[in-house]
């Protein structure tokens, strides 16, 4: 029977360890638990007086005209001072009669509005702004229609004195400007193009560039294959420029390299190949219609680039 109750409490090694390790966890919860309430508690917070000191910040507040406490009630912080600007800016505004090119930073802080306002508008005024009618006052940034609509009926502008002898009989009379003489495009230089209206440095730079590169134009419509030179701009320009075919660089198809061919804007490589492999197999070209012949050739290709063509015996 003794020995029964020994077997009952016996532990093995491994039951030993498990035991030894519970004991040290309850141990060092315990001692967290009395770690933990010997720290000195935090203050509580004393919502009351908070709640007080809010209500006197809105009553002060709504004594001021800005804001009233009750638009506060049943919204959310983020809409705590979300009020109606342009009335009550409207409002506080005191005016009086005044001309806005005039008035100073005293005036239009004494009619009730703001620094930064008032600022915007003198910077407005110091950058040459001026106000001609009443209704220009809008345009400042800032300023709401409310704020406007209180202001309107005080705004003096008053009308430039006419000259004793009238209106001038000079006026409607347009700057002298010499006339546009017509220019031919194969010939002309920078200058002359930028002459001509709607041409500036830039469209004179590529007009030049392209007509280098084709070896002149052949017809006033190859402008508009000018980059950025739209049908618009050439419709104004068109009575002012005139093209002289004579003055077209043409290529003897017969002794042009390949390289020289695929350099012309109107020679693909397979164009130049074509006209080099003709040479070859029927040793040249007897005129300049036998292009006609090269593969891919169409009627509208032929007629763009024959003209700076040529076959030299």
């Amino acid at each position: 029977m003794s020995k029964g109750w020994k077997d009952f409490f016996y532990l093995n090694r491994g039951e030993q360890r498990a035991m030894l390790i519970l004991f040290a966890a309850i141990i060092l919860v315990y001692g967290m638990l009395i770690f933990s309430r010997l720290q000195p508690g935090r203050p509580a917070i004393d919502t009351v007086a908070f709640a007080k000191e809010v209500r006197a910040f809105e009553a002060q507040i709504d004594s001021s005209g800005f804001y009233r406490s009750d638009s506060y009630k049943g919204t959310n912080t983020g809409n705590a001072f979300n009020y109606n600007r342009g009335n009550e800016q409207s409002r506080l505004l005191t005016p009086f009669p005044f001309d806005p090119n005039t008035l100073d930073e005293k005036g239009w802080l004494k009619m009730g509005l703001s620094g930064k306002l008032t600022g915007i508008i003198l910077h407005y005024r110091a950058k040459g702004g001026r106000f001609w009618q009443k209704e220009d006052l809008q345009k400042i940034y800032g300023l709401s229609p409310s704020q406007y609509k209180a202001l309107e009926p005080f705004i003096v502008i008053p009308q430039k004195p006419q000259s004793a002898f009238g209106t001038s009989p000079f006026k409607n009379i347009q700057p002298y400007r010499p006339p546009v003489e017509t220019v031919e495009l194969n010939s002309v230089d920078s200058a002359g193009l930028d002459a001509l209206r709607g041409i500036g440095p830039v469209f004179a730079k590529r007009i030049l560039r392209f007509r280098d590169l084709l070896g002149g134009y052949a017809a006033r419509e190859q402008l508009l294959e000018v980059y950025g030179l739209d049908s618009t701009l050439y419709q104004v320009i068109l009575p002012y420029v005139k093209v002289d075919p004579d003055l077209v660089k043409r290529m003897d198809i017969n002794q042009c390299s390949l390289a020289t061919l695929k350099k012309h804007p109107y020679i693909s490589y397979y164009l130049a190949k074509a006209i080099a492999d003709y040479r070859v197999k029927h040793l040249r070209f007897r005129s300049v219609d036998e292009v006609r012949l090269l593969p891919g050739m169409t009627p509208e290709k032929f007629s763009q680039l024959s003209p700076y063509l040529i076959v030299l015996e």
